[in-house]
């Protein structure tokens, strides 16, 4: 309140009807202008400090002062530029004005016509200038632009004039329409009130003239008087409306030389981009108003001369009126009556373009393309894929995220597993598939009573390891069989272990801490406390250093707290989206952050785009039409350190912020060869693309104008009940045609637009120097491929499966059936979906019961419909993902798993207990059914009834097994 002081002591004086001298309102409204001012730029200025800190400890000082210096620069020079055209501009106004103000009068309006003018142009000049600053991307992007060395199909301009000049040159073009729009309207608004004060003040002619009325010619004197004012008030008016009538259409005609351009990220008719329509009579249209447009200005320019007000209406009423008609009226016209009755024989040439630019704005045009002719499943084909089979992902991420938190959290009510990643790593000599998750701390779970200023920032700092698993190994409880686990993290792959398992920057990680304190940190349950060892934060320091950090985070424990010290470390942006975001926010982030673990220690992968939405002739998907995975970010769980490599050197836009901001990437050669190993493909680039694909495919242009051919991502009915949903992409671990070692890559199932059975499949590959090489095997026409609704509709259609379902339901149980995954093998593909059972009640978990595998032995006869007996497709399901291959094969054995999925027991079991898929004897085969005949008394003693049923199960297995052993 203090900086308004000289307003509110100005309005006490006004309401004691005190006189306020001009003088001292410019004083007054000066005065609180500045301390508004200097009170903003104050609080500003701890956030930039510890911002340029936070950015210097990552060596990346020199991209936050070319933000900080641009963004600025920006907004006071565009501030300033505003502020002198409308103080200049409303000076005019108000000069048009002043003589014809009545003497007596003058001394009223003098400070009003010195200080209202200038509030108002600093008001909006301040608009203008936040404005211009929010396009600093653009501006410094069009300063710093590099070609990309293609051009577009009709104006022959390289793309780079679309992606970075041409938004810039629209920016401005706008702001100046603004700005004569502002000052005319303010110019008409002025005038109007003078005009109507001289009719009220004379009362001209609308006076009572009554011949009885002796002050009849004194009134009719001053009537005409006024009239005579009024015209010579308005000469000196119109050239002034007029002169800013100029500027108005001047930058209209910027604008509309501008126009052209932007038909290339329109859509008008089938075509986005410029059409027939375009091209032969919207072009013709712009050059017809922009002549226009020149004619207004000179009639404009002459009636500064002739002072009269029709030139500069009829002016523009012309405007407008050719505007509608030339760019509106004649161009639908010409679409409705000529083009669309044509069908595509006008529209092709452009289509064609469309076509050509939209796959390579998605990254589709260097696509291979493969025809796959789908085969039976034959045993030799498992034989030769064992490793696919030992890595099809039986695990759903849903029923892990809960086995980890039920087997995991060691008894922490604070440590949660937020996502679940996907990555390989060599185990044990073996490729295999894995899922993972960072244990991290939830801030919000530690008891109430412990969430002490003190226990939150200096105690309780960091989550601790991870877990991971094989995708498709169970114990028999149901819980995973992990490879990694507990703290302090126990790995049984030596190449997994991890000897900084702190986790200060995470997904969770959300508030500041302060580390190497006098206080110690909570390190994990049951261990010793910790302090932080190295350098990931900024210094605390002390004295003027310190009172930054205690205003910028409104916290005044921080300057009294006796546990700070000068080497304390402060730690902040500690979430890794808001971490990238805030040093790089031109690039968009993939939300699905992954965790990998190398060299002893743990790590984030963030895949970054480059996008744009002024693409030429590229169709844009969810506000953009341009995307690009140029950039791989990789930031230390531990210290918080971020590197960004380059991975797409092609990539125009990258080229260009790299020339921008040369400190901060690096390229992908410089990436370790440890973390290279580990770089996957997007998964929601991948779906983008196939969307996309799924049109454009068709590079035909007048098959595309039908849409004929036109593909869609498979759907699934994933959960329990669920609407049909996208099938996700998913990863594979599998050997591709002409490749003689399997390998870790991305796909997606495409069908037909309104129809169910497969198409073809999309890849992208992850691995080496194939990553991201995009691959789609499609389907021949003479097959008809087994599709997942189709599969899934099989399994609702067997009697067995069915009722099976109906008595889990009516038994309390939820059923879960899991993402449906189409696996090739060779020439062939299998189809896998897992049934997981849930308790209602809300502490249970769910648990994998069955597994369903199906294979397609016939492509020529009709799918839906058949049940699981046909011989076009057999769909089975088993306790194990090999019993259910097993049924579908028809053979008693056809693979033998390195390590057996739904067999080794629990931990919570007696360790003497041999693993189902060993060696049996009867010994132990007793043993376990004296095991699980326990388990199901004491179960059923708890009312858990599901899980007695599946102990039962177990039983009945091991009893089976045993007889056969005793036969």
């Amino acid at each position: 309140m203090a900086v308004l002081s000289p307003l509110i002591r100005l309005a006490f004086r006004a309401g004691q009807e005190k006189e306020i001298s001009p003088r001292e309102l410019r004083i007054s409204v000066i005065g609180s202008v500045v301390g508004i001012i200097v009170v903003s730029l104050s609080c500003c200025v701890p956030g930039i400090y510890t911002d340029y800190l936070f950015f210097e400890n990552l060596t990346f000082a020199s991209v936050f002062t070319t933000q900080l210096f641009f963004r600025w620069g920006l907004f006071f020079g565009a501030g300033f530029v505003a502020f002198i055209i409308f103080k200049l501009g409303s000076l005019l106004i108000l000069k048009t004005v002043a003589p014809f103000i009545d003497e007596n009068d003058r001394g009223h309006h003098q400070g009003i016509f010195g200080l209202v003018p200038t509030v108002v142009s600093a008001v909006l000049a301040v608009i203008f200038a936040i404005v211009a600053m929010s396009q600093w991307q653009n501006i410094l992007w069009y300063l710093n632009q590099v070609p990309a060395g293609t051009m577009d199909p009709i104006f022959q301009k390289d793309i780079s004039f679309y992606l970075y000049s041409l938004p810039v040159y629209q920016f401005f073009s706008n702001i100046l329409l603004l700005i004569f729009g502002i000052l005319i309207f303010a110019a008409l608004i002025t005038f109007w009130a003078y005009d109507d004060a001289l009719k009220s003040g004379y009362r001209s002619r609308y006076d009572d003239y009554d011949w009885r009325n002796p002050e009849r010619e004194a009134r009719k004197e001053k009537a005409q008087k006024a009239e005579t004012i009024r015209a010579k008030f308005w000469g000196q008016a119109m050239p002034i409306v007029s002169f800013l009538g100029i500027g108005l259409f001047g930058a209209l005609i910027w604008k509309t030389c501008l126009a052209p351009y932007g038909l290339l990220t329109a859509h008008h008719g089938a075509v986005f981009g410029a059409g027939y329509v375009d091209i032969n009579v919207r072009l013709i249209a712009y050059k017809v108003f922009i002549a226009v447009l020149a004619l207004a200005i000179l009639v404009l320019i002459v009636n500064c001369i002739w002072r009269k007000w029709k030139p500069a209406v009829f002016s523009l009423s012309g405007v407008v009126a050719i505007w509608m008609i030339a760019t509106l009226i004649i161009p639908a016209c010409w679409q409705a009556w000529s083009v669309e009755p044509s069908g595509a024989t006008k529209e092709i040439p452009y289509l064609e373009h469309n076509i050509q630019f939209t796959r390579q704005a998605y990254g589709l045009a260097g696509i291979e393309k493969q025809e796959f002719e789908i085969m039976p499943l034959t045993e030799e084909a498992l034989v030769k894929n064992q490793l696919t089979l030992d890595n099809i992902r039986i695990w759903d991420w849903r029923a892990l995220q809960a086995s980890y938190t039920q087997y995991q959290r060691l008894g922490a009510p604070f440590y949660e597993f937020p996502d679940i990643d996907i990555d390989r790593y060599v185990v044990n000599g073996h490729y295999r598939q894995v899922m993972l998750s960072a244990r991290e701390l939830e801030q919000k779970d530690i008891p109430p009573q412990a969430q002490t200023w003190a226990n939150l920032n200096l105690v309780y700092t960091h989550g601790y390891g991870f877990v991971l698993n094989t995708v498709n190994e169970f114990l028999a409880g149901g819980a995973p069989k992990f490879l990694v686990k507990d703290i302090p993290p126990k790995s049984q792959v030596p190449e997994i272990e991890v000897s900084r398992p702190e986790i200060y920057f995470g997904d969770l990680t959300r508030d500041p801490v302060f580390v190497k304190t006098g206080q110690k940190e909570f390190d994990y349950p049951g261990g010793e406390t910790c302090i932080y060892q190295e350098a990931g934060g900024v210094a605390l320091g002390s004295g003027l250093r310190k009172f930054m950090f205690g205003w910028r985070f409104n916290e005044l424990n921080i300057l009294i707290s006796e546990h700070l010290e000068a080497d304390t470390q402060v730690l902040y942006y500690r979430n890794i989206q808001e971490r990238l975001e805030k040093i790089a926010p031109f690039l968009r982030y993939d939300k699905d952050d992954y965790l990998i673990a190398e060299k002893g220690r743990l790590y984030y992968i963030v895949d970054a785009y480059t996008v744009s939405s002024e693409y030429p002739y590229s169709e844009p998907y969810n506000g953009i039409n341009y995307i690009r995975n140029s950039v791989k970010a990789v930031i230390d769980a531990y210290t918080g350190k971020v590197d960004f490599y380059i991975f797409d050197g092609t990539d125009p836009i990258i080229k260009t912020i790299q020339k921008t901001f040369p400190a901060l990437f690096k390229s992908k050669s410089e990436m370790p060869d440890y973390l290279l190993k580990h770089i996957r493909y997007p998964e929601d680039l991948l779906s983008l693309q196939a969307r996309v694909y799924s049109i454009y495919h068709m590079t035909d242009a007048q098959a595309f104008y039908e849409k004929q051919e036109a593909w869609e991502i498979a759907k699934e009915n994933y959960g329990h009940g669920g609407a049909a949903q996208e099938v996700l992409p998913y990863f594979v671990i599998i050997k591709l045609a002409g490749e003689n070692k399997e390998e870790f890559l991305q796909m997606i199932p495409l069908t037909p637009k309104g129809r169910d059975n497969l198409v073809a499949w999309m890849a992208d590959r992850c691995d080496g120097q194939h990553y991201a090489k995009a691959l789609v095997y499609e389907f021949t026409k003479q097959s008809l491929v087994l599709g997942t609704l189709q599969f899934e509709s099989l399994v609702d259609q067997n009697p067995e499966m069915s009722a099976q379902f109906t008595l889990w339901g009516q038994s309390g149980s939820e059923v879960i059936r899991g993402n449906t995954l189409v696996i090739p093998v060779e020439q062939s593909l299998i189809y896998v979906e897992p049934v997981y059972l849930k308790s209602t009640q809300k502490s249970q978990m769910p648990t994998l019961t069955k597994v369903i595998v199906a294979t397609q032995k016939e492509t020529g006869a009709e799918i839906v419909g058949l049940d699981k007996s046909s011989q076009a497709v057999r769909v089975e399901w088993g306790d194990t993902f090999e019993e259910a291959l097993r049924k579908v094969m028809g053979t008693k054995s056809v693979i033998t798993p390195p390590t057996p999925v739904v067999s080794v027991p629990q931990e919570s079991t007696p360790a003497e207990l041999t693993p189902a898929g060993s060696e049996q004897t009867v010994d132990s085969l007793v043993k376990q059914a004296n095991y699980y005949f326990a388990e199901y008394q004491r179960l059923t003693g708890e009312g858990k009834l599901i899980e007695a049923a599946q102990a039962l199960e177990k039983l009945k297995g091991i009893l089976g097994a045993l007889a056969e052993l005793t036969k």
